[in-house]
């Protein structure tokens, strides 16, 4: 409990009868809504003889807080018998909720839910207790209404953060949380009870950044309060002014400590097994030692567990799966989201081991991969490379299960997570492929992985059964001196990057989002006199590009993120991102690419103010839509007509979803629903053929097949795979499986050609509706809080190495001397042809001081623009920024206004004018006299 805070305002409970009504009952809420409870019933003690109706809520809330919540709910009954009262009748199904009185609590509430009285609290708690007798599926019903009638209420993302923990979907009920968090800033304040919530929901999930932030607003909405209060009763004559006021410490909630992350389970690695790693190491690899938990994977995975190891980027990741591989008998199957990834692996590989390592991939043609997939199948490879799409067909698992599959790696294991900001929907079918394969053991591997993506991959793969070993490396990189810049518009930004570029020694990336960007920045940095070039998905010598890059002809390279995973160019002395990147783990893979020989590197970012609001509105713009999905689960009941199941083209999926992605995640999650289920693929063509020397024929089905397909009578058959299907009567769903085990029989030859997705369409669910929207909302917040999260990041003020270490669940620290918030701050000299956006700034409020102007106005004026109003072509700061672009400008303006320094007021008319605030004020005083730079 908190030391008195009656003390800390100077008041005895004897004085409240002679305050202010309004003053008196924010007293008593701010004593109740910082647990001084006993405070609080001395307090409605004291005004017992009047208003008794107004103040027995006041005191159920503090019997309630005392533990005495059967008295609470008997004293609320009560006053409900004197006048009924919608926010009686809400806490009194609140109360009866934390009693465990569900049947009663469901009466109480539901009236309301159903008059659309509080319609917002009245369907979150009609939710809440949906979600207690089990039902989450009408839990989820209702807190999509509830979306429905109030998008904006914060009950919303309660609602579904309870919801999706419940399921143990952390990922989820994470995004939830966060965007409940974002209420504060829309107005919609969440309750000192809420905030403590969703503080405890963070500590559970290890997320330390979130619980500091949340400590941070509860002290300052504690002292808030208490200031507000304090100079009301200043106010009061009949208060004794002699009592004076103590400060005690901030009250117990607001000040917790962070939660501590639990290290991950230690790895006993015997002297025998760390003896034949090193040596195989050096033998097979030429490496004279280990790298840290290197050897704690590789004993744990030849020994047949589940392992899932988090190490930073140049940590050694590709060696823990390859040299068991190459030191084990069988096949080592490697999942890898990308083509670019496999091809460096198995060319960085040492020329006496390619040959045993081979990456299938969608570049083969029909021949090539008939011939790789045979040798798979005889075990000529230890290693072998494939995208997640390819364990969706039956030939390649009956290949490895052929050569014996011994371990099954996935690589990227983020992209699992529909977290990840890699999320590939077909990485949930790993499971499935997993099982069919024979739970061989599992290793997933990544860089990036909080706590509660590391619970969503386990679950994702293991499918709730088993679970794995966790191996997590410390995030942290010694080396990495990191900074971030704000600016405060595209002119700064350019700026800021060439003195970047100047100043910082050594070769280095620059990350830009889009193609043009990077081509304009790299010819920019050309005219400065840098070696750049730039690099994008669209141009057609990327190979001849990053070899250049690699080589060091060119000491610069500005690319899009498409470029550098699976670099490893050891001497990389800097990384600048031209603006916020779109997660926190995208940003600490790219950085993890600098300085990987041990030498000082320099990671920079360059942000704005409206970065994060541009990035929000891309990823509402590409977000999946109900409509899309209909025009998804449309394109499949056309496609499959009569029928209930069938091939889909991927192409037909593609069409209505927009693009290849967007049609992989419709059809996910139309499955997540259940209103379709998605099968092995299946080929969109075939040729069937009889071997040379034909087998007499001993099994009637295959005599049957045979017979039916004409294959008795002539050497091949050729057609769709539903032709054969029709032909052989035989289930499309078992014809695969049938036709690759008569041909390891020796009966016949088989050869697929292209792939088709299999589905079938199921009974619609009630609440498929109700389902789909609440996982629409959740991909939305899940976008939403990557982003939130990195500016998060370039705007925190705590160790930037310590902030990343609290985000990815690694040891915590709370200084380490090489970023700039840790007092190791990039020092960029300024080039004499720098404009000086601090007077520049400076321009634009005094412009401001000088009258009060439209934004559009405002920028004319400046400009020096003919368009400008004739009043505005009067002002002495007319003309004064004419060198600027409107944009820019626009950007400076916008800048000034997040700083709090300029704000919109609205006119009687209601035009809307830009003017100085008290800050504004303030600056111009301090920069010197108003006007002084006209």
């Amino acid at each position: 409990m908190p030391a008195s805070l009656l003390t800390r305002l100077a008041l005895e409970p004897a004085q409240m009868a002679a305050l202010p009504g309004g003053l008196r009952r924010r007293i008593l809420r701010f004593l109740l809504r910082w647990e001084a409870y006993e405070d609080a019933l001395a307090c409605l003690d004291s005004l017992a003889a009047a208003d008794q109706l107004a103040v027995q809520d006041l005191r159920a809330d503090a019997l309630h807080g005392l533990g005495d919540t059967t008295a609470a709910i008997n004293l609320l009954w009560q006053r409900m018998r004197g006048r009924e009262d919608v926010m009686a009748r809400l806490r009194l199904a609140e109360l009866l909720l934390a009693m465990g009185d569900l049947d009663r609590a469901a009466s109480t509430v539901a009236p309301l839910a159903a008059q659309g009285a509080a319609v917002s609290r009245a369907l979150y708690l009609q939710g809440l207790l949906l979600l207690r007798q089990g039902d989450s599926a009408a839990a989820e019903s209702t807190f999509i209404r509830l979306a429905r009638a109030a998008p904006e209420s914060r009950y919303v993302s309660l609602g579904l953060m309870q919801l999706y923990r419940a399921r143990g979907d952390m990922v989820r009920a994470a995004a939830h949380a966060v965007q409940a968090l974002g209420a504060d800033g829309r107005g919609d304040d969440l309750a000192v009870e809420e905030l403590s919530e969703l503080r405890a929901f963070f500590a559970a999930t290890q997320d330390t950044n979130q619980v500091r932030a949340i400590n941070q607003s509860l002290i300052s909405r504690f002292d808030r309060e208490l200031a507000e209060l304090r100079e009301g009763l200043a106010r009061v004559a009949a208060l004794d002014a002699t009592v004076e006021p103590v400060a005690p410490a901030i009250p117990e909630l607001g000040s917790q400590p962070l939660p501590s992350t639990p290290a991950p389970s230690a790895v006993a690695v015997t002297a025998a097994e760390r003896r034949a790693l090193e040596k195989a190491a050096w033998s097979l690899f030429g490496f004279t030692s280990l790298l840290p938990h290197q050897a704690d994977v590789m004993a744990s995975t030849r020994r047949g567990e589940h392992v899932l190891a988090i190490l930073p980027t140049g940590a050694g990741k590709s060696l823990c799966y390859q040299l068991p591989a190459l030191m084990d008998n069988g096949v080592t199957l490697v999942v890898s989201p990308l083509i670019a990834l496999m091809k460096d692996q198995v060319d960085g590989l040492p020329d006496t081991l390619r040959a045993k390592a081979v990456a299938i991939n969608s570049q083969m043609d029909g021949d090539d991969l008939r011939r790789t997939m045979d040798r798979v199948a005889t075990g000529a490879y230890r290693l072998v490379y494939a995208a997640p799409e390819r364990l969706r067909q039956p030939s390649f698992l009956a290949a490895l299960r052929r050569a014996g599959l011994v371990r099954l790696v996935v690589d990227e294991a983020h992209c699992v997570s529909v977290w990840g900001h890699d999320f590939r929907p077909d990485y949930l079918h790993l499971a499935r492929a997993h099982r069919d394969l024979g739970l061989p053991p599992l290793l997933a591997m990544t860089a990036t992985a909080p706590p509660r993506v590391r619970t969503d991959i386990e679950r994702q793969l293991l499918g709730g059964e088993g679970s794995m070993r966790v191996i997590a490396g410390d995030t942290f990189r010694s080396n990495l001196h990191l900074s971030a810049f704000r600016v405060r518009d595209d002119d700064e930004r350019v700026h800021t990057l060439v003195e970047c570029v100047r100043a910082l020694p050594g070769c280095g990336i620059v990350y830009a989002r889009s193609r043009a960007r990077c081509e304009e920045l790299a010819a920019l940095l050309i005219s400065q006199g840098v070696a750049a070039v730039h690099y994008h998905a669209g141009i057609s010598d990327r190979a001849g590009v990053q070899d250049r890059f690699m080589r060091g002809d060119v000491r610069v390279i500005v690319a899009t993120i498409a470029f550098g995973m699976g670099v490893d160019k050891r001497d990389i002395r800097f990384i600048v991102h031209y603006g916020l990147p779109g997660s926190v783990e995208g940003y600490y893979q790219e950085i993890g690419r600098a300085g990987r020989d041990g030498e000082p590197a320099y990671c920079v970012l360059l942000y704005g103010d409206g970065d994060q609001r541009i990035l929000l509105r891309l990823a509402a713009r590409n977000a999946l839509t109900m409509d899309r999905l209909r025009g998804v689960y449309s394109a499949v009941q056309n496609t499959l007509g009569e029928r209930q199941s069938g091939a889909v083209p991927a192409d037909a999926l593609t069409a209505a979803a927009g693009d290849e992605t967007a049609a992989r995640v419709a059809v996910s999650l139309l499955e997540q629903v259940r209103l379709l289920r998605r099968h092995y693929d299946v080929p969109r063509a075939l040729t069937i053929q009889r071997p040379r020397k034909t087998l007499a024929v001993d099994d009637p089905s295959v005599a049957q097949f045979l017979a039916r397909t004409g294959l008795d009578r002539q050497p091949a058959a050729t057609g769709t795979f539903e032709g054969l299907v029709e032909t052989a009567a035989i289930e499309a769903e078992v014809l695969e499986e049938q036709l690759l085990a008569w041909q390891e029989a020796g009966y016949l030859r088989y050869y697929p050609q292209g792939r088709n997705l299999f589905v079938t369409l199921l009974p619609a669910p009630a609440n498929a509706g109700e389902q789909l929207e609440s996982l629409l909302r959740s991909r939305a917040a899940i976008d939403q809080q990557r982003i939130r999260e990195m500016a998060g990041y370039a705007q925190t003020t705590v160790c930037r190495h310590g902030y990343l270490a609290g985000y990815l669940g690694s040891q915590p620290r709370q200084r380490c001397n090489i970023c700039d918030n840790c007092g190791a701050q990039l020092q960029l000299p300024r080039h004499s042809s720098r404009p000086d956006f601090e007077r520049q700034a400076l321009f634009v409020l005094e412009a401001l001081h000088e009258q009060s102007w439209g934004r559009r106005n405002l920028i004319r004026l400046l400009r020096g623009d003919a368009a400008a109003s004739e009043r505005a072509q009067q002002s002495s700061y007319y003309g004064a920024l004419r060198e600027r672009e409107e944009q820019s400008l626009a950007q400076l303006v916008e800048s000034l206004q997040g700083e709090g320094l300029i704000q919109s007021r609205e006119l009687e008319h209601g035009g809307m004018v830009l003017e100085l605030t008290a800050h504004g004020r303030k600056a111009l005083r301090q920069a010197g006299a108003s006007g002084s730079g006209g």
